[in-house]
């Protein structure tokens, strides 16, 4: 199974043009359950050993055990 990947071009299209309007007290919430942001990490470099070539983006999930094995 193929990695999901979206470039950072596409996620400025997509949204991240929008949010530069708002004001820096703007609540964002991630999806439908309880996530929050946790990291940005880059996981490969481009040739110049500066530049990231891929990042993830890292989200904290909370969640409750409701069933014992």
């Amino acid at each position: 199974m193929a990695i999901k990947t979206i470039t950072l071009g596409e996620l400025k299209l997509l949204c991240l043009n929008p949010l530069w309007e708002l004001p820096d007290d703007t609540m964002i919430t991630f999806g439908s359950g309880d996530f929050s942001f946790y990291r940005i990490k880059t996981r490969q470099y481009r040739n110049d050993s500066k530049t990231p070539q891929a990042i993830q983006i890292e989200f904290n999930e909370l969640y409750e055990i409701t069933h014992e094995f």
